[in-house]
């Protein structure tokens, strides 16, 4: 039996920023640059409520995955953002999650 793990990344980036409009849209290719470049994950998503942030992700190939409207808010949790996540995609066993925040 082999032991093989999954390494899943995931950039949460939600649409409206309080403190620089946009921000996520300006700063998204920097951490999209390094996760393609380091090629070290089976899957990368991209968990928003931004279609902006969804074609700038598919020409990377990263997957989209729309964040409900309740959790894109300036007080949801991460922890409750990757909770509906994980609840949805059902991850295999063996999966690492890695997160990324985008600088």
């Amino acid at each position: 039996m082999t032991n093989t793990f999954n390494h899943i990344a995931v950039i949460p980036a939600r649409k409206n920023s309080k403190s620089l409009p946009y921000k996520n849209r300006i700063l998204f290719k920097y951490t999209a640059d390094f996760l393609k470049k380091n090629n070290l994950f089976d899957k990368v998503y991209v968990n928003s409520d931004d279609i902006v942030l969804k074609k700038m992700g598919n020409k990377y190939g990263f997957i989209f995955f729309k964040r409900k409207k309740e959790l894109a808010g300036d007080r949801t949790s991460i922890k409750d953002v990757f909770i509906d996540m994980i609840s949805k995609i059902k991850f295999k066993k063996n999966t690492f999650i890695w997160l990324f925040y985008i600088p």
